[in-house]
């Protein structure tokens, strides 16, 4: 299997990539943690691209709070931050020509960093 997965955490801030966000939770209504992440980077459907799906749940619920995507090309920076009430979560990922895949996440509630991951691997 081609699919690569490691544990972060993700937001929503536009830079060179195609996103959606889904799952979670009405405004207000934000768990007030702890909390887990899953990031999973994989090859793109097209040549050049890759994907990334990753996820901020409640534990010990498994609840999803964000669920944001992206679709990036290699050799570019991609970043999105998505935002649930007072929870914001970014994640920032670079696939680099030679297939190695490099993440940072982290998950802020009202100006203080509740989770913060980082990792690299190779596609």
């Amino acid at each position: 299997m081609r699919t690569p997965v490691a544990l972060l955490l993700v937001a929503l801030t536009l830079t060179g990539c195609v996103f959606s966000v889904g799952g979670g939770h009405g405004q207000g209504d934000t768990p007030d943690g702890p909390y887990g992440l899953e990031v999973a980077i994989a090859p793109g459907e097209s040549p050049g691209t890759w994907s990334c799906n990753a996820v901020v749940f409640e534990l010990p619920s498994g609840r999803s709070i964000l669920a944001p995507r992206m679709i990036g090309k290699v050799g570019e920076r991609a970043e999105v931050t998505s935002t649930s009430g007072q929870l914001r979560f970014t994640v920032s990922v670079l696939v680099e020509d030679g297939g190695r895949a490099g993440w940072s996440a982290e998950v802020v509630r009202e100006g203080r960093t509740m989770a913060r991951q980082s990792g690299s691997v190779r596609l």
